[in-house]
């Protein structure tokens, strides 16, 4: 009896080979619903292109003709996550969504699909704008570039004339300071 029974519980080959013809209509139809259903999912997608600039970036330094010593390097990575952080602000983007005119952009838009990374252990800034358009990608990430280096550039220069109108001062001051005391010696 026990025979039998396993006998009984088995499937054999020639079983599963009649079910699949007997269910061949409804196989075929299974397969044809899902390669549509996926072509038609597939066609809707629209591609999304990514552009991407890189920036070396670098703390500002007296010469830009001598080689970075070590702890100007570490320096350096620091400013390029604030660099990081410069490009995804508000004035940055403020100035590209104003500077790119057709089509017009949103800062919004520019916040959700514009990512700055910094790369490790590097003085580099990869910008990326992802878009459904390859072209208009790539103008919104040069624009990002240019935008930024020009306000970086202002920045600095804003710096430095503010140094030098402090040394200026300061040169006036001890030269005043010189006069004082040249005239006490001489009085003296």
């Amino acid at each position: 009896m026990d025979e039998r029974e396993n006998i009984e519980g088995e499937i054999s080959l020639s079983d599963i080979w009649r079910t699949i013809r007997r269910r061949i209509w409804l196989i075929v139809l299974i397969v044809i619903i899902t390669l549509l259903g996926s072509y038609l999912y597939l066609n809707q997608l629209k591609p999304l292109y990514k552009s991407t600039a890189t920036l070396l970036v670098q703390a500002p330094s007296t010469s830009s003709r001598e080689p970075l010593p070590y702890p100007d390097y570490t320096l350096s990575e620091r400013w390029t996550q604030t660099y990081a952080e410069m490009i995804k602000g508000e004035p940055v983007l403020k100035a590209v969504s104003e500077k790119i005119i057709w089509p017009k952009i949103s800062l919004e838009e520019l916040k959700a699909n514009l990512t700055v990374e910094t790369v490790r252990n590097t003085l580099l800034l990869k910008v990326n704008f992802v878009h459904e358009s390859a072209i208009y990608a790539k103008k919104v990430v040069d624009t990002v570039s240019e935008v930024f280096m020009e306000q970086l550039s202002d920045l600095f220069e804003s710096n430095i004339q503010t140094s030098t109108k402090r040394l200026e001062a300061q040169l006036e001051q001890l030269d005043k300071e010189i006069e004082d005391l040249s005239n006490q010696i001489s009085g003296s």
